[in-house]
Parts: C-alpha cells; structure tokens; sequence
C-alpha cells in the first residue's frame, strides 16, 4: 500500500475510495494514485477517470480509425493524478 496522508492533500482531485467503506470502518488516510509509478505504459481502463486528452485522442480515433479507439482507455497518459479515502480497521 502506498504512504497515507491524514488531510486530504490540496490540488489533486479527491474521489470516491476503492471499496465502499463498511459500518464499523474508520478513516485510515488520504492514498495518492499516481499512474506514473506503474511499469510500462498501459493500465487498467477506467474510461470515468480519463483526463481531457484522453477523450480527444478517442474521439480522433473514432473518426479515423474506429478499431482503435479503445487505446487511449488503457494508456497511463489519458489518467491524471487523483486521491481517495482509504477506510479500514484500527
């Protein structure tokens, strides 16, 4: 798991946590997800996430070559850098 930080950290986009917290979960911290951290270039799409590049380059490709316009869902370029809570127990 990567460093936790208590406060959410200001400017980077905060968004819902990974898992849905349950009844007795406490906050843990603030996870930074950084894509750049990961080897290679391609990731696991999340097409919600994607910045606005990303959907330009998929519509291009939409228009100019249909086959392909799903590559920019798995490229680590199309993602920005976000945080999510991270609940769990004590």
């Amino acid at each position: 798991m990567s460093k936790l930080y208590p406060e959410p950290v200001k400017g980077i986009q905060l968004i819902e946590p990974s898992t849905p917290p349950h009844v007795d979960d406490v906050l843990l911290g603030y996870e930074i997800v950084v894509y750049d951290d990961e080897a290679g270039c391609f990731v696991k799409p999340r097409p919600s996430k994607m910045n606005r590049s990303g959907w330009l380059l998929t519509g291009l490709l939409a228009i100019l070559f249909w086959p392909a316009m799903c590559l920019p869902c798995f490229l680590k370029s199309s993602y920005n850098t976000y945080q999510r809570p991270v609940y769990g127990q004590k």
